[in-house]
């Protein structure tokens, strides 16, 4: 405690441990097994890893035999040499010092497979660290706490001396950004990579797909509603759960996720700070920062789709003669872009003249 200086020590008891329930309730510990399996390891066998208060009741350290195989998070991954890497770190000096390795993973799922953790180093000292252990698997992003850009009246920044020090191991700069420091918006990130259950399709099976009324949709309210419309009528392919593993050499990871705890005195959305909270901190940064990723990945992905549907369009066109149709759709794909396709476009000679700026 810091204000009284006492510490408090557990001492793990089992319900066998006390007689006078037993002898009260004799079917007490077979009323346990009717328990979900999380909730019985801690009453039967005092396992507390779960417990009232706690984030991210979605971890799992171990299999529990009540739950599907996927229910697992810490598992052994080997990490392909082409998958992009991801640095993240969480400053300190009193404080941990802490970073954090991950991949990004084409079926969209994050693994941590590094960490560092140091306290009462220089700045100098663990950026060389972190720096000659990236030497066999560079990053290809650099996520570091925002208060490192403060300035704190010294010459240079955390920041530029954490860059300095990079330098000279690897003669250029690091790919360094400022880290996301959305708290809510990092915890109920860090909520979807864990999940381990899928979302219910809107897949409705049997229900007749209405073309009038999809056409009508893209005339009144544009691709957006058309395409949220007719995805209704498509089975979804099933999703990769869990999008987040970490291997077994993030242990210090590991033992702080099931720490984290609410907030009951300030956003009750909120995690609450505590000592040694600084690797739930860098996993925020990371998973921010990968999804970032996957984001800017799937832009690429839009416009190429876009890139089709404008070809396909311009074959009905053709086969058609329907020019009016043409255009109003090419208006509403114009209008949902932050940026104008700039179309340059004749219906009869598409294939010449099409352009997608």
């Amino acid at each position: 405690d810091k204000l009284t200086g006492m510490k408090r020590i557990f001492i793990q008891a089992f319900a066998t441990d006390n007689p006078v329930l037993m002898a009260a309730t004799p079917n007490y510990m077979e009323q346990l097994e009717l328990l979900p399996e999380a909730e019985k390891r801690a009453k039967k066998y005092g396992d507390w890893w779960t417990y009232s208060g706690q984030v991210f009741t979605e971890f799992r350290s171990e299999h529990f035999p009540d739950e599907p195989e996927n229910a697992l998070h810490v598992r052994d991954v080997d990490i392909p040499s082409w998958c992009p890497k991801v640095l993240a770190i969480d400053w300190g000096f009193q404080a941990m010092t802490y970073a954090l390795w991950g991949a990004a993973f084409p079926n969209k799922r994050a693994v941590t497979y590094k960490e560092y953790s140091v306290k009462e180093k220089t700045i100098d000292e663990w950026s060389t660290d972190i720096a000659d252990r990236s030497v066999n698997d560079y990053p290809s992003l650099i996520t570091l706490d925002p208060s490192a850009w403060q300035n704190r009246g010294t010459e240079l920044t955390i920041a530029e001396q954490f860059s300095r020090a990079w330098r000279k191991v690897f003669s250029k700069d690091p790919p360094l950004i400022r880290a996301d420091n959305d708290r809510i918006g990092g915890k109920m990130l860090i909520h979807d990579y864990l999940r381990w259950k899928p979302i219910p399709s809107f897949y409705i099976e049997g229900e007749q797909f209405n073309l009038e009324y999809a056409n009508s949709l893209l005339r009144l309210n544009g691709l957006e509603a058309y395409n949220s419309y007719v995805s209704r009528f498509v089975p979804k392919e099933p999703e990769v759960l869990p999008r987040f593993i970490t291997t077994k050499n993030c242990p210090i990871l590991i033992n702080t996720i099931p720490l984290c705890i609410y907030n009951d005195k300030g956003n009750v959305e909120d995690v609450a700070e505590f000592s040694g909270d600084d690797p739930y901190d860098t996993f925020r940064y990371l998973l921010k920062a990968i999804d970032r990723f996957y984001r800017d990945s799937q832009i690429s992905e839009k416009r190429f789709n876009e890139q089709m549907e404008i070809a396909n369009i311009c074959k009905r066109v053709q086969e058609t003669g329907d020019q009016t149709s043409f255009y109003r759709t090419m208006e509403i794909i114009d209008a949902k872009r932050s940026k104008p396709l700039g179309i340059r476009i004749s219906p009869r000679r598409f294939g010449r003249r099409f352009s997608h700026v």
